[in-house]
């Protein structure tokens, strides 16, 4: 539930954080969420915090992605919202077999869910020409040390997309598995995590 755009997104896992007074060491995104990280990331470096990092998992980059052009979220998103609510019934089933074909098990996702993303996705600004605070630019202004990691097998994201957000995110290391698909977060577990405590191990002597 909640507002699918991104700057809403971000602003509530800030107030999150604060309510759970949370201090910021390692914003992890994955996927779509990569945008919503990253966008984080750059309001609590408006914050004045300085000492945490960005990991990017499989994350979305900075330009359109085939899957959502391909997909028509930007067309099923509208419709989705707009139509009444014998329309919105006769779609869901669609809307479920869509996300089977992209590789997706569609026994472990309610309908509703899946309604929440397509709507995520199609209110996600990634081109820095799209909003104010699309990915591409909210990387730009971004200075926190940041890791990206990838598989090269990746279904849903395409290596070039990848190589691109290595490019243009801020400075940190670089990790591109051979072969995991898009949750490297289970297929890579231990070698992706050995990754990401000698990046906050980084991190940790950087602030000393």
């Amino acid at each position: 539930g909640g507002s699918t755009s991104l700057v809403a997104r971000a602003d509530f896992v800030l107030d999150v954080m604060r309510a759970l007074d949370v201090k910021p060491r390692l914003v992890l995104a994955h996927s779509l969420g990569g945008a919503t990280g990253g966008l984080v990331s750059l309001k609590l470096q408006r914050e004045g915090h300085r000492d945490f990092g960005l990991a990017l998992l499989a994350s979305i980059g900075v330009r359109r992605h085939p899957i959502l052009k391909n997909s028509r979220f930007h067309i099923l998103s509208p419709l989705l919202r707009k139509s009444g609510p014998i329309a919105q019934h006769a779609l869901r089933p669609l809307l479920r077999e869509g996300f089977h074909l992209f590789g997706f098990d569609k026994r472990k996702f309610d309908v509703d869910t899946l309604v929440h993303v397509v709507h995520s996705a199609n209110d996600t600004p990634i081109e820095r020409h799209e909003h104010e605070f699309a990915h591409e630019r909210n990387l730009e202004n971004l200075r926190v040390p940041t890791l990206v990691a990838f598989a090269g097998n990746d279904h849903l994201l395409p290596r070039h997309i990848c190589e691109q957000l290595a490019k243009a995110a801020p400075a940190g290391p670089r990790h591109c598995f051979p072969t995991g698909g898009h949750n490297i977060q289970k297929s890579a577990a231990r070698p992706l995590a050995q990754h990401l405590r000698d990046f906050m191990a980084g991190l940790r002597r950087a602030k000393l």
